[in-house]
């Protein structure tokens, strides 16, 4: 088996050791017999096993050691020679002919040492001797660790004083020159490795220097251990002598060494005071040396300076910043294209720590390094700096600095934080932002005025905002586990100043309402700060004499927000959230607050901001120009709802190449509704039959088209108009339409009275655009026209608004008195009843024109027409110019419209009754309507059981239900009425078991009302429940749902005997409990 270089290694050291003990025990032999001669022919042979050049770096060093350690005992044994009597001139003369240089060199090391112990006064002439006889050995390995043994040797003998004494012992001076001289030498010959050989073996030799480097480092060292070695003398002598030669040599390994070695063994006093010539031969080294690490080691090593305990800190005089700044930008600017962007940074990072640890007061030194980051990378980079990357890392250490160091808000005092933190990839944003919040909740950071929260808010955009570049692969545990975070961030936000919390709560609702998906997070906290800031603006109403209209603008507050988690399809958290309003509001004794309290119970919607006022006739057209319009909103439409699919931006980019774009909406079925700023450009759009969009990054975007069709929306390219016109009378539709086409009319119909037999000068025109004008002429007669309005459309089957019979979906409902056992066909029920608005204050059926209900569907329809708008949108701009009319009736319109399932809509109404059941704020007028809309929703569940779980919860309504003075309504008609109904909605299910649990739970209640003294309930009631579940229980099959019932069964039974057996008001006799 071939040997490898590693054995041939080892067995040439292992010779090499075996020789050098075999010569060592001849010169110890030798030199105990007296033979001084002869013990230094053997220490020249030993020395000789240093000549060879079969070793490696490390393998020649444990060689050495060894030899060293053996001419220890050669060093005594001369000292004892020259204390008997012996010359040491005579001695360091006659080793200077030993045979071989390497042996011949070591021997007057060793010698020349003893000599300046016992003749100091020849110490300098000695030193210069042997530094200069060391040139006579070129081989770099052999040269090397000779002159270390020189350095060595001579470390305690080094004359350390600047006295002038005895000008042969020598000075410090001497020490410098020496040393300087010795340095200068060994790093020629370490440099000179570096180009010995053969190419392909640089990256070895480049190992083996690294190996050695300690060697040329140690004269260094020494240097720095002189003690008369002062500021000024290193600053005129031993530097300039260092770098002169480190700047000379070119070579990256030993420039970079031998800088981090003077910043590392120097005094900081020395580098303060010769700040300017280090840094200057910094910007001198070879290109190929990391500049960035010599100047960060120098940074961080002042900085570290000046916040040690019990140091002076950095000079005043000393404008440390300032330098190192400057030198920053000139080490950049002298390297441009060869210093990367992570370098750049790395840079920064270090300018950053020296300026909060030295200068912790000047915010602008570290904005002055934000401002410089963001001007270098900005030039170089032209995408987002990835997190994982080098460059990712430096800069959110750059970002996270501030942060750690500072009180969290001053990043807010910093210009330039932000586009620094713009130069990140949406995640590391996303982690500089989570750092942020996190450090601002564990320090309990209070945010207390209005433009901390714009500003941090904004700063943390990423967090509360959708990014165009967010990772698609962004796991939903991650997001919940950050937005739940940002919750907790935001009740950092509060100030002792009411209206200074009231400008805080608007600030950050204008930011969080754009984050979509994350609403549900970080709404909620804001609208539960805002009741509490209602509640103590009622508190300070003796300091304050407008409490009263702020508290008014603080519920407009919460319903707008409310209002966008509707939007947002949140409709649990939303439901529950206009209960709480309404909760507060009835505990708050403001102005209106049992109106408020009632709506935000019921149906209406939340106050705003947008215009109510209706349209005024200056913004109508006086008489349409001839000549047909092309319309101006088409509806987009593409196979298998591809269009849906599209980003934003794809959307944005596809639509814009069809012209100038006012908007484009997305439909239900995943159409787009898009509005064009021109029609001409509408019309050409109408014949396109693709959408062409690109996708891809900038440097790879490329252009995709799906097929596609186009046609005018339906009824937003139109507006219709009524005009009453005599000379019209006899004059058919279609003439009618014919006569007026030059004015953009494309229909007309005659509105007719007494089902349709009686004609009127009524005429409902149909115009080709939505500006609807003041007035055409017939002929020439000038006719004024009037928004037509048409009436609301009300359902003849559910009595409900909105939608007719044939859509409908509820059941069947009378319109006299509300009632769904029968219809009004077979109505003759004396008290009429309306099914949308509750009793009211006044008794009338559901068709009465004087309804709430219909006069509110009018004036939506009104605004509907005047505006053009969708029915939904009309129902918004209806609901903001109402702002006294909106809390207690949300919580309905968000139970009927959007919660289907029928478990959550139990809940729903459950949660309902719950919060009617505790206020006292409303009167009659208002409290009777929430009731029986409760039951009434109740009663419409789709599912049997849930529906007579409905009916019963209802029933603690009319028995322990507030009224305005505190007292509990008692009304025990209403109570029995709503148990039977649930009782017999009980015997309608079909499941046995599900039958015979919802009689154990009827039982329940029928027994609590009893106990509670409603003298409707009788004991022959409660027996009757009790025979009827005692007959079915036993034919239910064997189960555990089975075994269940029986266990409620008989522990209702337990609790009725023991409230038999105690004391109280009612009798129980003769309820058959046993």
């Amino acid at each position: 088996m071939p040997s490898t270089p590693i054995d041939d290694q080892d067995r040439a050291l292992d010779d090499a050791k075996s020789n050098t003990k075999l010569q060592a025990m001849q010169m110890k032999r030798a030199l105990d017999q007296g033979k001084l001669m002869d013990g230094l022919k053997f220490a020249s042979a030993l020395l000789g096993e240093l000549r060879t050049s079969r070793l490696s770096p490390k393998s020649y060093y444990e060689l050495y050691m060894v030899i060293c350690d053996e001419l220890r005992n050669l060093e005594v044994c001369l000292m004892d020679e020259f204390q008997k009597g012996r010359k040491p001139t005579d001695l360091y003369e006659l080793v200077q002919y030993a045979g071989n240089i390497v042996p011949r060199l070591f021997l007057l090391i060793t010698v020349g040492r003893v000599f300046t112990k016992t003749a100091p006064q020849a110490t300098r002439d000695i030193l210069h001797d042997l530094v200069e006889m060391c040139r006579g050995v070129q081989n770099p390995l052999r040269g090397l660790f000779l002159r270390n043994y020189l350095l060595q040797c001579t470390k305690d003998i080094l004359p350390d004083t600047e006295e002038e004494g005895d000008e042969r012992t020598g000075t410090v001076r001497d020490s410098i020159d020496f040393i300087l001289l010795n340095f200068a030498e060994m790093n020629k010959l370490w440099v000179r490795m570096q180009h010995q050989g053969h190419t392909r073996d640089r990256e070895r030799r480049e190992r083996e220097r690294q190996e050695l480097r300690l060697l040329v480092g140690t004269n260094l060292l020494r240097l720095s251990q002189l003690e008369a070695v002062n500021v000024d003398l290193y600053k005129k002598t031993v530097l300039p002598g260092i770098l002169e030669q480190v700047v000379s040599c070119r070579d990256p390994i030993s420039q970079e060494y031998l800088m981090e070695c003077v910043i590392q063994v120097f005094p900081d006093e020395f580098h303060l005071a010769t700040l300017s010539s280090l840094l200057r031969a910094c910007a001198e080294l070879h290109p190929g040396v990391s500049v960035k690490t010599i100047i960060i080691s120098l940074i961080d090593r002042l900085a570290s300076f000046a916040t040690r305990d019990g140091g002076s800190g950095i000079p005043d005089s000393v404008p440390l910043f300032d330098i190192f700044s400057e030198q920053v930008a000139d080490v950049i600017q002298n390297r441009a294209g060869a210093l990367p962007a992570e370098d750049m940074a790395a840079l920064q990072v270090s300018l950053l720590n020296l300026a909060h640890k030295c200068y912790h007061d000047r915010l602008d030194y570290v904005d002055k390094v934000f401002e410089r980051t963001a001007e270098l990378l900005g030039g170089v980079l032209t995408n987002k700096v990835a997190a994982d990357s080098a460059l990712g890392k430096e800069l959110q250490r750059l970002l996270q600095i501030p942060l750690d160091n500072y009180d969290d808000l001053t990043v807010l005092q910093l210009e330039h934080f932000t586009p620094c933190l713009q130069l990140l990839d949406y995640a590391a944003r996303r982690d500089v932002a989570m750092h942020l919040i996190e450090r601002i909740i564990e320090a309990d950071i209070r945010v207390q005025e209005a433009a901390q929260v714009d500003s941090l808010l904004t700063l943390i955009g990423v967090l509360v905002t959708d990014q165009p570049d967010a990772a698609s692969d962004f796991s939903d545990d991650d997001f919940n586990e950050e937005q739940e975070l940002v919750g907790r961030f935001l009740h950092q936000m509060r100030s002792e100043d009411a209206d200074q919390q009231y400008l805080i709560l608007t600030s950050a609702r204008r930011h969080l309402g754009a984050g979509g998906r994350r609403i549900k997070f970080t709404l909620p906290p804001l609208l539960f700060k805002a009741y509490r800031l209602a509640q103590k603006y009622h508190e300070l109403r003796e300091q304050d004499d407008k409490w009263d209209k702020k508290v008014g603008k603080i519920f407009q507050f919460c319903h707008q927000t409310i209002t966008a988690l509707v939007k947002g399809e949140q409709y649990d958290i939303s439901l529950r959230l206009f209960l709480q309003g309404a909760v507060v509001a009835g505990r708050v004794p403001f102005a209106n607050n049992e109106t408020v309290a009632y709506e935000f119970m019921s149906q209406s919607n939340p106050s705003a901001s947008a215009d109510p006022r209706p349209l005024a006739s200056a913004d109508r057209r006086t008489v349409l120009d001839k000549g047909p319009r092309s319309p101006k909103i088409l509806i987009f439409r593409s196979a298998d709802r591809e269009l849906s699919s599209l980003s934003p931006f794809q959307r944005k980019d596809g639509c814009d190449r069809f012209g100038s774009i006012v908007r484009c909406d997305r439909m239900r079925d995943g159409a787009l509704e898009v509005e064009f700023r021109k029609s001409e450009e509408a019309a050409k759009a109408l014949d396109a039959t693709r959408f062409v969009f690109s996708e891809g990054r900038a440097s790879g975007r490329r252009l995709v088209s799906i097929p596609l069709t186009v046609e005018p929306h339906r009824s937003k390219n139109s507006s219709r108009g009524v005009i009453n016109c005599f000379d019209l009378r006899g004059v058919s539709d279609e003439d009618i339409a014919d006569g007026l086409a030059d004015f953009g009319v494309t229909a007309a119909r005659r509105i007719m009275t007494k089902r349709g037999t009686v004609s009127t000068n009524n005429i409902i025109l149909t115009f080709d655009s939505t500006d609807l004008p003041s007035e055409i002429r017939v002929g020439y007669v000038k006719v004024r026209v009037r928004p037509f309005v048409p009436a609301p459309m009300r359902c003849f089957r559910c009595q409900r608004f909105g939608h007719t019979k044939d859509n409908c979906r509820g059941r069947p409902t009378c319109s006299k008195c509300a009632s769904q056992d029968h219809t009004d066909e077979t109505c003759d029920s004396e008290t009429p009843r309306c099914v949308n608005c509750g009793e009211g204050q006044t008794p009338h059926s559901a068709y009465d024109r004087s309804c709430p209900a219909y006069v509110k569907e009018k004036e939506i329809m009104t605004i509907k027409a005047t505006r053009n708008l969708s029915f939904k949108e009309a129902r918004e701009v209806y609901n903001q110019s109402h702002p006294k009319t909106s809390y207690a009736q949300k919580a309905f319109t968000l139970y009927e419209e959007e919660i289907s399932d029928s478990k959550a809509q139990l809940a729903a109404i459950t949660l309902i009754i719950g919060t009617l059941k505790q206020m006292s704020c409303f009167g009659e007028e208002n409290h009777a309507p929430l009731r029986t809309q409760c039951a009434l929703a109740a009663s419409k569940l789709l599912k049997k059981p849930d529906q007579c779980r409905g009916i019963t919860t209802c029933a603690h309504l009319f028995w322990s239900g507030l009224q305005q003075d505190g007292t509990e309504l008692r009304d025990g008609k209403r109570v029995l009425e709503c148990l039977k109904k649930g009782l017999r909605v009980a015997s309608q299910c079909m499941d046995p078991s599900v039958q015979c649990q919802l009689m154990v739970e009827l039982l329940n209640s029928y027994f609590y009302f009893y106990a509670q003294g409603n003298q409707e309930i009788t004991v022959d009631m409660v027996n009757q429940l009790l025979d009827k579940i005692r007959e079915d229980l036993p034919s239910l099959e064997p189960s555990d749902e089975t075994a269940q019932i029986s266990q409620h069964f008989a522990n209702t039974l337990q609790h009725i005997r023991a409230k038999a057996a105690a004391e109280t008001a009612v009798s129980f006799e003769g309820l058959t409990i046993e």
